[in-house]
């Protein structure tokens, strides 16, 4: 009987940890679409201020951290 209920705690550890694996898949994959996202509005943004900055001051060079990606 000890060894039946080490192998039943054993299975549950292990669907358990399965289940944690699992959601931390999910969210691995969740923070990874986000920072893309976030990425794409770093872009956007950064094309943005360089058009603004050229139509208003177009003989002037951007500020080197600007232009740093």
């Amino acid at each position: 009987i000890a060894a039946q209920n080490c192998r039943k705690r054993k299975a549950i550890n292990v669907e358990t940890l399965v289940e944690e694996v699992d959601d931390l898949k999910r969210l691995k994959y969740e923070l990874e679409e986000r920072r893309k996202s976030y990425q794409q509005q770093i872009t956007e943004t950064r094309d943005q201020y360089e058009y603004l900055h050229r139509q208003v001051l177009p003989d002037r060079q951007l500020p080197p951290a600007i232009i740093v990606k």
